[in-house]
């Protein structure tokens, strides 16, 4: 079992809190939670950078997991959950939602990115949020209209934790499949990747995008997805 207890180590400026976490896992030999108020060379999905708000969250989390190889695609949609359950319990009424596999999005905007890596059993999951960002991109939305102070990143990070903790001592059946589709931003949409497009109807127990398509029904597990409005 994932060990509930875990160490909490924050710094002011880190190159990527992925780093740091895997780093203290390894040679303290305990679950290991990274807060930083900087990041200066964060890295997303598919090999992109972090771009940074004016406030943000940049936090790590480092544990083994018992979970079967196969079953730790989920992972990243479970930290999705709780991360959107954090917000919105950080944040006020917030209303957060997930667009697959793992983004979270307040009316489409992005709020908060989540990487996921292993390497054997030692998960590291990074989860990035914007807390607050005047000027932010046209792609992008913050949790909070005024800055925030500093002290709400470390609150927030350990909300998420405690709650990912809870979802992956319940087991890999276990995870919130029923809440990860009632926040779904994806499904109902149309939906577009390289070679494809469709519309999202389901997620899959596996955690894989199922798609309609005018040549019938798939279901997508990696690669970028674009979400739009229906026609």
């Amino acid at each position: 079992m994932l060990a509930t207890h875990y160490d909490i180590v924050g710094v002011d400026s880190v190159p990527s809190t992925q780093d740091v976490a895997a780093r203290y896992r390894d040679g303290r030999g305990r679950s290991t939670l990274v807060v930083a108020a900087h990041q200066t060379a964060g890295r997303g999905r598919q090999g992109r950078s972090w771009e940074e708000p004016a406030r943000g969250m940049f936090s790590s989390f480092a544990f083994v997991s018992d979970w079967p190889p196969q079953e730790r695609a989920v992972i990243a949609l479970c930290t999705s959950v709780a991360l959107a359950e954090a917000v919105e319990r950080i944040g006020g009424n917030t209303r957060c939602r997930v667009k697959w596999p793992n983004d979270v999005v307040i009316d489409g905007d992005k709020v908060a990115g989540i990487l996921v890596e292993s390497v054997g059993d030692t998960i590291t999951v990074g989860c990035g949020v914007n807390l607050w960002w005047p000027d932010a991109p046209a792609y992008a939305a913050a949790v909070f209209d005024e800055d925030p102070g500093s002290d709400v990143a470390r609150e927030l990070a350990t909300s998420w934790v405690d709650r990912l903790v809870e979802i992956l001592e319940a087991g890999p059946r276990s995870w919130p499949r029923e809440e990860y589709i009632r926040r779904s931003w994806t499904l109902g949409r149309e939906v577009a990747w390289q070679g494809g497009e469709g519309v999202g109807v389901d997620i899959a127990a596996h955690g894989g995008l199922v798609v309609d398509t005018v040549t019938g029904r798939i279901v997508i597990t990696a690669g970028e997805v674009h979400t739009r409005q229906r026609r």
